[in-house]
Order: C-alpha cells, then sequence, then structure tokens
C-alpha cells in the first residue's frame, strides 16, 4: 500500500472576483485534480473563519485538501505539472501567491479522515506547530495524528511549520474544540475554516465515495 499524505492548497481570489473564484473552484478546479493527477484520491474546499500566528500574511481565503497516496511526493508534483493543460482555466480568478503544502502522518497509516456535509457544516482546524506537539497532546495519549511536512516540496512553497495537527469536527463543536487546541496544545498558529461544497473523488475512486 502506498504512503498517505495530505495535501493543502492554499489560495487567495483575485481582488473583485470571489464569486468568479468559487465557481471555478467548486464546479471545476477541485474535480479536474482528482480526476486527472494520479495520487490525488479525495478533495474538498473549505474556507477561512479565523486565524491566530505570531507570523503575519500566514493564512490563505481558500484551503482545498486532498488526500494523496504517493510513494514518490516529488513525481506526484511531476505529475500535477504534467496535467495542468487539462484543467479548466481559471482566466485570472486566484492571486498569484497561492501555494501548496504536503504533511506527512509522522508514524505512517493514514492521514486525518475528512467527514461529508453540506456547506458549514463541518470545521476544519489547523493546529501548526514548530516542534514536536506530542507531549501537548494529552500527555501523548490522545488519538490525534500529527503530521509532519514533507521534505519534497514545491519549489518556493515550503511551509512555516514542520508540524501540523488537523481536526474535522461538525460547527457546533468547534469553538469548544478551538479552545481546548488552543490552550493545551500551544501551536504556533491556529487556523480555522469551514467546509464549502460537496466531497470530490476521482473517478477510480468513486467506489470509496462514501466516506469510511
Amino acid at each position: 500500500m502506498m504512503r498517505q499524505h495530505l495535501f493543502l492548497a492554499l489560495t487567495d481570489p483575485t481582488s473583485g472576483r470571489e464569486a468568479d473564484f468559487n465557481t471555478w473552484y467548486d464546479q471545476h478546479h477541485i474535480q479536474d485534480v482528482v480526476d486527472f493527477c494520479p495520487g490525488f484520491v479525495r478533495g474538498r474546499r473549505y474556507w477561512r473563519v479565523s486565524t491566530t500566528s505570531e507570523r503575519e500574511g500566514q493564512s490563505w481565503q481558500s484551503i482545498a485538501l486532498y488526500d494523496l497516496e504517493a510513494d514518490d511526493v516529488a513525481a506526484l508534483h511531476a505529475n500535477v505539472f504534467a496535467n495542468v493543460s487539462r484543467f479548466t482555466p481559471g482566466n485570472g480568478v486566484y492571486a498569484p501567491d497561492h501555494a501548496a503544502w504536503v504533511y506527512t502522518p509522522v508514524h505512517g497509516g493514514p492521514i486525518p479522515a475528512f467527514e461529508q456535509g453540506c456547506d458549514d457544516s463541518r470545521i476544519v482546524i489547523f493546529a501548526f506547530f514548530d516542534s514536536d506537539p506530542s507531549t501537548y497532546i494529552e500527555g501523548g495519549s490522545s488519538d490525534a495524528i500529527i503530521l509532519e511536512r514533507s521534505p519534497d516540496q514545491r519549489e518556493g512553497q515550503f511551509p512555516t511549520w514542520r508540524y501540523l495537527v488537523a481536526r474535522d469536527v461538525p460547527a457546533d463543536q468547534a469553538e469548544q474544540e478551538a479552545r481546548r487546541i488552543g490552550s493545551a496544545e500551544a501551536p504556533a498558529a491556529l487556523w480555522i475554516y469551514s467546509s464549502r461544497g460537496e466531497l470530490h473523488v476521482s473517478n477510480a475512486d468513486a467506489s470509496r465515495a462514501i466516506v469510511d
């Protein structure tokens, strides 16, 4: 079985074109990625609710999360570039400072699960750390999955923080969970994003369209 990774596509809409950006992303781009890029199994998009960070300029309005299955992440990036011509053109709807980060579970195994649900029904909390957060997470006994940035990042897009814990929770539990993470785990940055649109799966993975 190939190793699993979490791919974060970080994007802002061009000023004044937010509606066009959302239409392009929700109706075309995220499905193009899972259809045309081998290794991209599932994808879903989220919209920024709030962020906290000691470093300015470290969050984007839109994040698309993709489940990756690949033993060679560098080759996976090459496959993305090779298939760009098959994507629906954005026609200038997104700003040029977009980025793509890859994080991998520290101890192998699956990446965090992200649940199905309509717009705004789920919240993803991204807790970023400069050092291994194991000691912060309930004494290391939590079932939270710790991810470490992959050494194979796209050139010029290296993530600021080395570690990530990402949690998908129902919207009505988000405030409590964010407060718990912020006080107990002391992250360097805490990003909160709300679900937007549906879960997209690759044609080859259509049999797994229903979340486990």
